[in-house]
């Protein structure tokens, strides 16, 4: 049209398949809080456009992006906009463990045992299902 172009169409279907993954997902709630309110002299609408330039930019895919793959583009991408990298480690930390992803993030080495579970977590604690055959 003479109001978009082609190339901020195709933006715009890139920037509402990462919307999906990221927000939609309910994976990254906290990492979302930060990149939305990233900039506040930007809308949320804005902060998110910038960080899907960002990630077509690095990954040049909008499909086939595993959890684990988006967590770490979200992890690098606040950093390198000034946020503290512990502050978003222990956000993403959250969101990680409660999604119930298992495998190892590069962001989050170090913090998670090779299930994905905290180390210190009893695996039964979390599955009430399995603690009634143990009662047995």
């Amino acid at each position: 049209t003479a109001v978009v172009s082609a190339q901020e169409v195709t933006h715009f279907a890139r920037l509402a398949r990462y919307w999906d993954l990221i927000a939609n997902s309910g994976r990254f709630k906290e990492g979302l809080v930060l990149l939305l309110g990233l900039a506040q002299n930007k809308s949320a609408f804005l902060n998110f456009w910038d960080f899907s330039l960002a990630l077509w930019s690095e990954q040049q895919r909008a499909h086939q992006l595993t959890p684990e793959t988006l967590l770490d583009a979200l992890f690098n991408y606040l950093c390198s906009k000034g946020l503290p990298a512990k502050e978003v480690r222990q956000r993403l930390l959250s969101d990680y463990l409660r999604s119930g992803a298992k495998n190892q993030p590069e962001c989050l080495r170090g913090l998670l045992s090779k299930s994905g579970a905290k180390p210190s977590q009893n695996p039964f604690q979390r599955h009430k299902r399995q603690r009634q055959h143990l009662a047995v």
